[in-house]
């Protein structure tokens, strides 16, 4: 969903509603998976609360109205959350500086396809999506 959302945001400057709707149940439902594995004794509950303070304290820190890290549209936000639910709480900073880093890199091509200081930010979120599931399945770090 990240690549056609991608291809999307770099067309239209937006995706389609309904990717941020499956984004944002994927997150729930990961969410309710680490309760349960929280529940069974599986997930220490200093982990679990960990991650999800990193998660949403980043995505309250990445919102265009607060804009800390990024000044992010909701569906960047929901694409980025569902994809960190994923990771362990190490794994989201990474995943937050690789988004950053490659924000830094990628932002002046993209900007071609936006307007004004707005530009397509998808393309960064898949790329880093891409390689911190690299990075963790090789177990580089």
């Amino acid at each position: 969903s990240f690549t056609v959302a991608s291809l999307s945001d770099l067309r239209r400057m937006a995706a389609q509603k309904d990717f941020m709707e499956v984004w944002l149940l994927f997150t729930v439902i990961m969410s309710l998976y680490d309760i349960y594995l929280v529940w069974n004794d599986t997930l220490a509950p200093l982990v679990f609360f960990l991650k999800w303070i990193l998660i949403v304290g980043f995505a309250l820190a990445s919102w265009r109205y607060v804009h800390f890290l990024f000044s992010l549209a909701e569906m960047d936000i929901a694409a980025i959350t569902s994809m960190a639910s994923l990771l362990s709480p190490f794994y989201i900073i990474i995943f937050y500086l690789l988004l950053l880093a490659l924000n830094h890199i990628m932002a002046p091509s993209l900007k071609k396809f936006g307007n004004d200081f707005l530009y397509p930010f998808l393309p960064v979120v898949f790329t880093s999506s891409v390689l911190i599931l690299i990075i963790v399945i090789s177990d580089f770090i």
